[in-house]
């Protein structure tokens, strides 16, 4: 008789899954997708703009320092002119006690197109900055504001050349209103003297007419 053949059968095998079971794996994916929504949700650090980069090796130049006065404040407007706070190192700082000699205002434009080139606007006395005009003809247009003491109001002012420290023009103002000062030198270096008492606020403004823009 020959060899019997065994056969292993294996059995299929289920496996019974409760329903508290799915509940809590069904809870448990849930709080994962929370958790990742709420991650993906948090605010993150904004990061500050910055500047252009510089290629290795090449150094950011210093920003250049304005010309007070030259030709191309025409497109950018007036410039300002501001006190000088190292003015003793002026050849002449003081004024002199007697401006009369540079005689009165000038006759003003009556053109209506002067153009303002540079101005001050203070409300006290002072030296200002150096500054050269480019322009043949030129004029300083001073305009003082006086409501408290009218009557008391008093301002003198002095253009100066820088390098001789001789006095160029001069005005002086007694009273709220206006003067005049012709100036027909060009590319020379000048800075202002200006005092005044009992006023509240004063404007000079330098002006040319477009003829001496070219």
């Amino acid at each position: 008789m020959g060899a019997s053949r065994k056969q292993f059968l294996v059995p299929n095998r289920f496996y019974r899954v409760e329903r508290g079971d799915i509940a809590s794996i069904g809870a448990a994916i849930a709080i994962v997708v929370i958790v990742a929504a709420l991650i993906s949700m948090a605010p993150g650090r904004a990061e500050e703009p910055s500047g252009p980069s510089v290629p290795a090796g090449i150094s950011t130049p210093p920003s250049p320092t304005t010309p007070v006065l030259e030709r191309e404040t025409e497109a950018i407007g007036p410039y300002r002119i501001r006190y000088e706070k190292n003015y003793q190192k002026y050849p002449l700082y003081h004024l002199p006690g007697n401006l009369s000699v540079y005689g009165a205002s000038d006759p003003a434009w009556r053109t209506g197109n002067e153009i303002v080139f540079a101005y001050i606007e203070e409300s006290a006395g002072g030296v200002t900055e150096t500054f050269r005009v480019p322009y043949p003809v030129w004029r300083i247009n001073c305009t003082t504001f006086a409501e408290r003491l009218p009557e008391y109001a008093w301002f003198r002012m002095a253009l100066v050349d820088a390098e001789k420290g001789a006095i160029v023009t001069a005005a002086e103002l007694r009273y709220p209103g206006n003067v005049f000062k012709n100036v027909q030198i060009q590319g020379r270096e000048y800075y202002l003297i200006i005092s005044c008492s009992h006023i509240d606020r004063y404007t000079v403004t330098l002006e040319t007419l477009p003829a001496y823009l070219q």
